[in-house]
């Protein structure tokens, strides 16, 4: 077996597993969310069942509400995505 130096061992350890550990992917099981629209499309399927609108089908960024194919028009809560996307 080659012998491994110290210094090997590091640089092994930063190149392989610092990335990881940068980017939360290494000990975190959740996804991450890029941009407003998939937080609006994960959230607005379940707000729209929840309301017994159907499916979620669009985001009106003008009056801050989702639109359901039930036509069903929850309001996007202060301090959400209002203005972002």
């Amino acid at each position: 077996m080659l012998p491994i130096s110290k210094m090997q061992l590091v640089v092994f350890a930063v190149v392989l597993i610092l990335p990881a550990l940068q980017s939360g992917g290494f000990l975190s099981g959740t996804a991450v969310h890029l941009d407003c629209m998939d937080l609006l499309v994960e959230c607005g399927e379940t707000e729209c069942l929840l309301r017994g609108g159907g499916k979620f089908k669009d985001y009106n960024p003008r009056f801050c509400t989702l639109e359901c194919s039930g036509n069903i028009w929850p309001k996007v809560p202060n301090g959400g995505l209002q203005g972002q996307c």
